[in-house]
């Protein structure tokens, strides 16, 4: 077997071609390429059972590369090398099982990769009953944007009963229009939600079993779409328990505070002197806490916020740009647009076009 790693800092390529003994794993060729083009090519003639790629890289990024690899090689099982800020690439790449995991490349141990291609293999043994198959209708979008918006709003504040809603409606709207278990591909998307969302709080999905199975491989084995919906709602009983227990470890009562006051003030001019008057606290120790807690700085935590917001209001493409910036804090639409760009790789306008 073949494995493609794809990225375009080689300390990264490297650290992941040469910190695993890929023939004890059954690969017998270990390839290399800096772009998605480059990747791509090769791809193209030799047919990798499993490709490891980045997301943001020159000439063809992550996205385009797991497009085309299912359009050329679409046994090709694909695994994303992620970063913090990747969180809606990640999700966009595991839309109807495009890419199989994703690992924070950054922070990802030798023992973590192991464990996802044992479990790639497996993958590539039986790809084509985790592939969308020939004929079966793959536009079907009944997780649209609403729902998702819905869905991450009812998470992030731990409302198990909206969550559970949701996933009904989902199903619901499947039952009623006759889908098949095949047809529902959107259970790939929801699933893909909830991974990211819980690895925000350095969660795993692949911790969360069921009858001795990993959440994926419990949903993927159902038989028919009522017994899938039972098992998505098992499922965020114990999702929600493990994402309020994940909450408590990580932050510290004061950090809490002060998240709950940006993401109810962040329309307003906020200044860390008013976080730091809000939960009492000096200006410097606040400070502190946001690196030691989050890895991130006040302002660039406020930002990521801002720019969260600004995406659910331009999906529901009823304001301008300008218009999304003073709502979200921001006085000026063009220093918004920076901010934007930097923090999601694209500008407000190329964001809702895509």
């Amino acid at each position: 077997m073949k494995v493609l790693i794809v990225d375009d800092e080689i300390l990264v390529r490297k650290g992941v071609s040469m910190g695993v003994n890929w023939s004890e794993l059954g690969f017998d060729e270990v390839k290399e390429a800096s772009n998605g083009l480059e990747a791509l090519t090769y791809a193209k003639t030799a047919y990798p059972e499993l490709v490891l790629t980045d997301i943001k890289m020159p000439k063809m990024d992550g996205l385009e590369l797991i497009d085309a690899l299912k359009k050329h090689c679409p046994d090709t099982i694909v695994i994303v090398l992620s970063c913090i800020n990747d969180s809606e690439y990640i999700r966009e790449a595991m839309k109807f099982n495009r890419a199989l995991d994703y690992i924070p490349k950054l922070s990802m141990s030798t023992e973590e990769l192991i464990e996802v291609v044992k479990r790639a293999k497996n993958y590539i043994k039986e790809s084509p009953a985790i592939l969308p198959q020939k004929g079966v209708t793959s536009e079907i979008h009944i997780f649209n944007h609403e729902k998702e918006v819905l869905l991450r709003q009812a998470i992030e504040s731990n409302d198990l009963i909206e969550m559970k809603n949701i996933i009904k409606q989902c199903f619901k709207e499947a039952k009623a229009q006759s889908y098949s278990l095949e047809q529902f591909i959107d259970w790939h998307e929801i699933y893909a939600l909830l991974s990211s969302m819980l690895k925000r709080q350095h969660g795993n999905m692949n911790t969360l079993r069921f009858k001795n199975q990993k959440a994926y491989d419990y949903l993927r084995q159902s038989n028919s779409l009522n017994q899938m919906e039972t098992r998505f709602l098992d499922i965020m009983t114990v999702y929600i328990d493990e994402l309020k227990l994940l909450k408590n470890k990580v932050f510290s009562k004061e950090i809490n505070e002060a998240i709950a006051y940006i993401n109810k003030n962040y329309q307003r001019p906020l200044k860390l002197t008013d976080i730091a008057h809000h939960v009492g606290m000096n200006e410097s120790y606040v400070s502190r806490l946001f690196k030691k807690c989050l890895n991130i700085n006040f302002v660039d935590y406020l930002n990521h916020i801002r720019v969260s917001k600004a995406k659910e209001l331009l999906i529901q493409q009823q304001l301008s740009v300008s218009e999304i910036a003073y709502q979200v804090g921001y006085q000026n639409e063009s220093y918004f647009s920076r901010i934007f760009k930097a923090i999601e790789g694209v500008s407000p306008k190329q964001y809702l076009k895509r």
